[in-house]
């Protein structure tokens, strides 16, 4: 056991030093408010769920959840499953992968191929009700098979706390000295989110809250999900099922902004074109409703992030005319 560990806190150590101080873009408005992005696509495999997988898998082995033969479970349609792999890879740990077949379109080919690279155990479940479905069938191997490591991105709080105490102290110490009026980012689980509001909140208690949702399956729905394309890794629950982190400060809301993914696909595309820059459908997400709240107010400083550059399929999608 310890041999693992020492293993695993070897891993921990390169990747975490490999991650974070991401930069920013700053974009000024004409009416001299300002967007502030962070760009994720910096992290080891290109996004902010490297951050997350982290404090998933540094918290398990804290609480001493590894073991010789260790095997690691998660459900991930997208950017974590990436992550997780990654670390599991390189700690030669393995990791079972709950993914449905029909979610993530916009990710699955460039997904999968990667995620076979690094040896994960892929295990493909359809279901009528999405990436609930995928997390209620998780959460049930889980409870017959005792001997997994079950990281539960949606309520474990290490999610939440990586990005307080890792992103958004970042944050704060790269912007030192610029006042912060409004965050936005898109919902996900919640981790993001919600971490970083309550850290930019000790610096900045009148700092607004505005989440971002898909529409085609927004935040707290009370519809039975679906498998509409939409913003990547960003969509609602469904039967009205709200992630853990989020309801808790729901009040908070100055806004629940709704966006279309074929909006943010142009917007992906408008972005490109202006700065040579690519940007996801979540991020492009985030920054249409940066840009409208930093336009209805002078001198409005807005913090958002740009979780990852989008995958292959969806530039395809935008190469293809949409």
């Amino acid at each position: 056991m310890q041999t693992l560990k020492n293993n695993i806190d070897h891993v921990l150590s390169d990747f975490k030093n490999e991650t974070g101080n991401t930069p920013f873009i700053q974009i000024p408005l004409s009416n001299g408010s300002n967007i502030y992005a962070k760009c994720e696509w910096t992290n080891p495999t290109g996004s902010i769920k490297d951050r997350t997988a982290y404090g998933l898998i540094k918290n398990a082995r804290d609480k001493g959840d590894f073991h010789p033969g260790s095997k690691i479970l998660e459900y991930s349609g997208g950017n974590l499953g990436k992550s997780l792999a990654e670390i599991c890879y390189r700690a030669g740990v393995e990791l079972n992968l709950v993914f449905s077949p029909g979610t993530s379109k916009t990710y699955k080919k460039s997904l999968i191929d990667f995620l076979k690279e690094k040896n994960a155990n892929l295990i493909p479940y359809s279901s009528e009700d999405g990436f609930w479905g995928v997390m209620q069938h998780t959460i049930k191997m889980n409870k017959e098979n005792p001997s997994y490591t079950f990281l539960y991105q949606h309520v474990n709080e290490a999610n939440f706390n990586i990005h307080k105490d890792w992103t958004g102290e970042e944050i704060i110490s790269q912007l030192r000295g610029t006042k912060l009026n409004a965050w936005v980012a898109a919902i996900g689980s919640g981790g993001t989110l919600m971490g970083v509001y309550e850290k930019l909140q000790e610096y900045f208690p009148s700092i607004e809250l505005h989440p971002v949702s898909p529409a085609e399956q927004p935040y707290g729905t009370t519809e039975k999900p679906n498998t509409m394309t939409k913003l990547s890794g960003t969509s609602g629950l469904g039967y009205g099922e709200k992630q853990k982190f989020v309801e808790r400060k729901e009040h908070m809301f100055k806004n629940h902004w709704k966006i279309k993914y074929e909006d943010a696909l142009i917007e992906m595309e408008r972005f490109y074109k202006e700065t040579n820059i690519q940007i996801g459908s979540s991020a492009a997400a985030n920054l249409i409703v940066s840009r409208k709240i930093a336009e209805q107010e002078d001198n409005f400083n807005v913090i958002t992030v740009f979780p990852d550059k989008g995958s292959s399929e969806e530039w395809d999608l935008i190469s293809n005319g949409l």
